[in-house]
């Protein structure tokens, strides 16, 4: 194919998605790697996150709220200390209790219900990478 031709193709996300729910992990993990993700790391709670996040270096972190061990409030501001660039979508159950202007003060860029698709996970996602490389 001639260079002219040729697409400028970006480079392959990586996402990290802390739950302690596998069936929600291995659902998001469908959806971003379908969409052209190359990888999708995982964890189950916050502690294992911040090791996982350190090895694999994501593109955005998806983040749930209530986890043992380390819930997502106490993971959230660690993991924008290890990672001060990398979007964190909290994806919770629990959208409706929580402020966004606490959620910013915590290092997470936005929240989203899981009570919506996971589309719009998705396209959130997307957002703020697009935005975090400006």
């Amino acid at each position: 194919m001639p260079p002219s031709t040729r697409r400028k193709r970006q480079p392959a996300k990586t996402v990290l998605v802390v739950d302690d729910s596998v069936a929600i992990r291995t659902h998001v993990r469908k959806v971003f790697l379908s969409d052209g993700f190359k990888l999708c790391a995982e964890a189950e709670n916050g502690l294992q996150a911040l090791d996982v996040a350190a090895e694999c270096h994501p593109d955005v972190i998806i983040l749930d709220l209530a986890m043992p061990v380390m819930n997502g409030i106490d993971a959230a501001p660690k993991l924008k200390e290890l990672l001060p660039h990398v979007p964190i979508i909290l994806f919770t159950l629990h959208a409706s209790c929580l402020k966004q202007q606490d959620l910013t003060e915590l290092g997470i860029s936005a929240l989203v219900s899981k009570v919506v698709s996971v589309e719009e996970l998705l396209r959130e996602a997307h957002n703020l990478i697009a935005g975090a490389g400006q």
